[in-house]
């Protein structure tokens, strides 16, 4: 631990295994997996430690058997396992640690502490593949996102110029290395000290699983663009329009997607790879009929599996195809008006899509050691030692509200810095890039004026606007050198924005809005200070409709300090 302890030089180093309590295996969404840390492990290094965990893809399509396409978000990775973290010793039960929305601060921790060439290493490792979890990132045809099935094949055929999708259904078990963001497990920052799980009694590891709507998002299309660098990314569940024209050949329907298509080169190599669609996938294919005489137009679908993925080479573009069982939907040319499908109407999308997981093996990995002094050790633990951890508080604010104060909480003596993250309430068990439970932003079309209130002084001294759009007048310059301070007591903040979309917006990565309380080396009291956050809220054209409701969530980071007297553990915040 710090103050002398990590000078401490490490030795019979040995990794050893740690079940959880109760059962070992099969954990579902929602409940909860301890890790009884016994006093045994005298001291081990948190750093080192990890933990292992073996996911199974139990997600769900009504009528399929296959598998949806689904993964972590980028920016978490498996971290999005758990909404909660709670570090306990034993001997007390006191909390050392105890991080609400774990999820979500790790997430804003690897969208911003890493560059974009640290990614491909991390993604084999715990699944962080990007700073965002915006359809870009999300490809089905990156092998950083195929964790939970096998690539499909594709065959060419040269004759017909055309390209077959056919497998990339079979499911696999996902695993992953996991590090521990606490602070006593040195899981922030560069420190890497001695945990004295002996000398404290032993302690015990609380994970709390999240919901699978939460923690487990759908891949995206990649298709073609305006040119040879720019694509257009698609969630494979989203909405596509079809072309008129449905083609039967006795046995099947097929039908073409307008509006998007692939590229290919002559020699019969293409992104198809990075198409989503799959044999077996149940699809809602929606269109109107006339009816009334041709006068009226009623809504109509057709369930159906897909049977064929094809892409197919024309002179103009490559398109996609997809056929399914004849379903008998109507012709444009129906001679019997009230049976005609009507022009320009047809479109699918990929039938409901139930998520679910199991962690069907997780084990706890700790690095043994024993440092080379125990007693001088044994006398710092005495004294006390200082760690840095987080604390979460949850603030909600009602839609319509122009002007918001966020009262800071004021029961931390060591304070180092805040991190506020707009929660927008609607899109809380929403999917993709549009779950604002793990990707706080901004609304569309509303930009913040903030300023902290620390006692009678005003931080920074004049309000700073923040906007999504580009080269619109805002100081987001200012906004990303706040986050580059508030960042640093915690970890080392390396990109504020994502420099990898060419037509990205400002503030991409996951939003929140900071404050340094202390220069490096030192900490805030915050009691009596009567801390403020204030917020206007600067719609477009004063459309306060565009305010959201939202769950602030109010990160604070902080020092805390733990000492062994008389065989008790005490723990100041």
């Amino acid at each position: 631990m710090p103050t002398g302890a990590g000078a401490e030089m490490l030795s019979a180093v040995k990794y050893s295994t740690i079940k959880p309590m109760g059962k070992t295996e099969n954990y579902n969404p929602g409940e909860r997996i301890t890790f009884d840390i016994s006093d045994r492990y005298s001291y081990f290094s948190g750093k080192n430690s990890y933990l292992y965990v073996e996911v199974e893809n139990l997600s769900s399509q009504t009528g399929s058997s296959v598998k949806p396409q689904v993964m972590f978000p980028p920016h978490t990775g498996a971290h999005a396992l758990f909404s909660r973290v709670q570090y306990q010793e034993k001997m007390t039960a006191k909390d050392l640690e105890d991080i609400d929305a774990y999820n979500l601060y790790v997430g804003l921790m690897k969208s911003h502490a890493y560059d974009f060439e640290e990614y491909d290493a991390m993604a084999r490792v715990e699944g962080v593949s990007a700073h965002n979890p915006l359809a870009e990132h999300r490809c089905v045809g990156d092998a950083n996102n195929q964790y939970f099935a096998l690539p499909p094949a594709l065959t060419h055929d040269s004759a017909a110029k055309t390209t077959t999708i056919e497998g990339g259904t079979t499911a696999i078990t996902a695993s992953f290395c996991l590090p521990i963001h606490l602070g006593m497990w040195s899981g922030f920052g560069d420190d890497n000290q001695v945990l004295p799980n002996g000398p404290l009694g032993g302690t015990q590891l609380h994970l709390y699983l999240e919901q699978a709507n939460n923690c487990l998002q759908d891949l995206s299309n990649k298709f073609s663009g305006s040119n040879s660098t720019i694509y257009q990314h698609k969630n494979v569940t989203d909405d596509y329009n079809l072309e008129d024209t449905v083609t039967n050949d006795g046995t099947n329907d097929t039908v073409t997607l307008k509006d998007f298509t692939v590229k290919a080169n002559s020699g019969g190599e293409s992104i198809v790879k990075d198409l989503g669609f799959r044999v077996g996938q149940m699809i809602d294919i929606n269109y109107l009929v006339y009816a009334n005489s041709g006068v009226d137009e009623t809504p109509a679908t057709k369930t159906a599996a897909i049977t064929a993925v094809t892409i197919t080479n024309t002179d103009a573009a490559h398109k996609v195809t997809l056929s399914f069982a004849t379903q008998s939907i109507p012709d444009l040319s129906n001679s019997k008006e009230d049976d005609k499908r009507a022009p320009g109407s047809i479109n699918f999308s990929l039938a409901d899509v139930t998520k679910n997981y199991q962690i069907s093996k997780i084990e706890l990995r700790v690095l043994e050691t024993m440092p080379s002094n125990p007693k001088a050790l044994s006398a710092v633990l005495a004294r006390g030692i200082n760690y840095k951890t987080v604390v979460l508080n949850k603030l909600s604010t009602p839609e319509k509200l122009q002007n918001v104060i966020l009262n800071l909480p004021a029961s931390n003596t060591k304070a180092l810095s805040f991190f506020c993250c707009p929660n927008a309430q609607d899109g809380l068990n929403l999917s993709n890039d549009s779950n604002t439970l793990l990707y706080p932003q901004q609304e569309d079309s509303v930009d913040y004026e903030y300023v902290w209130q620390i006692g009678n002084n005003l931080i920074p001294n004049r309000p700073v606007v923040i906007s999504k759009d580009v080269n619109k007048k805002s100081d987001n310059v200012v906004h990303y050198s706040q986050v580059q301070m508030a960042t640093r007591p915690m970890y080392d903040c390396h990109a504020v924005n994502d420099g990898t979309i060419p037509d990205v917006k400002e503030l991409g990565n996951p939003l929140f809005i900071p404050l340094l309380l202390a220069p490096m080396g030192n900490s805030f009291n915050l009691l009596n200070q009567e801390g403020q956050l204030r917020i206007e809220h600067k719609a477009a054209s004063n459309d306060l409709s565009k305010v959201k409701a939202k769950l602030w969530h109010l990160f604070c980071n902080h020092t805390r300090m733990v000492r062994l007297l008389d065989n008790s553990v005490e723990v100041d915040i």
